[in-house]
C-alpha cells in the first residue's frame, strides 16, 4: 500500500514568491455519419497566488497570455467571435476554497461591464433570430453569477487549476468519488458522470504525487433523452441514447505547495450509431 508521508500537511496551496506559467490545449473531433469536424484550442497562461487566509481560502489571479483556435473549415467564422468572448477572461481574480474550488470572481463587475459593451457590438454587427438567440444564452450564463463561476469550473476554461484537488486521499487503496457535469458536450447537452480519482504513485526525486481520473456516467435524466434524442433524429440516428467510451486523465501535483504541474484527460462518447465525440485535454506546467 502507498501512502504519502512527506507532503505539506495541511495540504493546501503555499506561495512560491513566482508567478506560475501554464500551457493548456484542448482538441476535439465530432463524428456525425462518417464525417469528421476537428477543432484545437491553445492557450497559454499566467498564475499567481497573491494571498491566504488561514482555514478560509486563497486568492488567485490568472492571466490569459496568448491564445490560438484552429476550427473546422465549417466554423471558421466563429473564430472572431471566440475571440472575443475570451477577452472577457484575460485576467481574473479568484477566490478559492480550503478544498480547492473557485468561489468567488472577485473582479466579475468589471467582466460584466465588459460584456455589456461587447454585446451591444454584437448585436449592432449580427442580425437574425439565430444571432439574437445566440447572444442571449451567452449573456444569461454571464450575467448570472453563479452560472458563470460555474462555467469557470469547467475542465475547458480553469477547472484543471481548482479542481478540488486539497481535498483528496494519500492512500492508494482509497477513491473519491464527487459528481461533475460537463456542459456544452454533445450540442450544447451537459453529460454527468461520477468522477473517481485515485493516488497512482510518487516521484520523490521530483516531489510530485500522480493521481488516475476515472469517471462513469450518471444515468441519464428524462429532458437530457428528449435533447439527445431530438439532436440525433435530426441527423437520421433514432437514438436517445449515449455511451462513455473512455474518461482517463491523471493529476500530477506538487506535494509540498499542492500547485499543479500537469494533468490530462481524454474523454470518448458515442451513440453507436454514427455519432462519436472525443475530447482531450492537456496541461503543463513551464517552469
Amino acid at each position: 500500500m502507498l501512502f504519502i508521508e512527506k507532503r505539506a500537511y495541511p495540504f493546501e496551496y503555499q506561495d512560491t514568491n513566482e508567478v506560475i506559467n501554464y500551457s493548456f490545449s484542448i482538441e476535439e473531433e465530432t463524428i456525425i455519419n462518417e464525417k469528421s469536424i476537428k477543432n484545437r484550442y491553445v492557450q497559454e497562461f499566467e498564475v499567481e497566488l497573491l494571498s491566504k487566509e488561514y482555514m478560509k481560502g486563497f486568492d488567485f489571479k490568472v492571466n490569459i497570455k496568448n491564445c490560438d483556435y484552429r476550427l473546422d473549415v465549417s466554423l471558421k467564422s466563429q473564430e472572431n467571435l471566440i475571440r472575443q468572448l475570451n477577452s472577457l477572461t484575460e485576467e481574473m481574480l479568484f477566490k478559492v476554497d480550503m478544498q480547492g474550488v473557485i468561489i468567488e470572481v472577485v473582479n466579475y463587475n468589471d467582466i460584466l461591464e465588459k460584456w455589456k459593451r461587447l454585446k451591444t457590438k454584437l448585436i449592432s454587427k449580427n442580425k437574425g433570430v439565430l444571432a439574437q438567440g445566440y447572444i442571449d444564452a451567452v449573456g444569461a450564463k454571464i450575467e448570472n453569477k453563479n452560472l458563470f463561476i460555474s462555467d469557470l469550473c469547467q475542465y475547458r476554461m480553469f477547472g484543471f487549476l481548482f479542481n478540488g484537488m486539497l481535498d483528496i486521499s494519500f492512500y492508494d487503496d482509497v477513491k473519491i468519488r464527487r459528481n461533475r457535469v460537463h456542459k456544452n458536450t454533445i450540442h450544447s447537452i451537459p453529460i454527468y458522470v461520477e468522477e473517481q480519482v485515485q493516488l497512482m504513485n510518487e516521484n520523490i526525486a521530483e516531489e510530485t504525487i500522480t493521481y488516475c481520473l476515472t469517471a462513469d456516467l450518471t444515468p441519464l435524466e428524462v429532458k437530457t433523452k428528449e435533447r439527445l434524442g431530438l439532436f440525433f433524429n435530426y441527423y437520421g440516428m433514432p437514438s436517445s441514447h449515449v455511451y462513455l467510451e473512455q474518461y482517463l486523465g491523471d493529476y500530477v501535483l506538487n506535494k509540498h505547495t499542492a500547485i499543479v504541474q500537469k494533468a490530462t484527460l481524454n474523454i470518448a462518447l458515442s451513440n453507436a450509431k454514427g455519432y462519436k465525440r472525443t475530447i482531450k485535454y492537456k496541461l503543463h506546467r513551464n517552469n
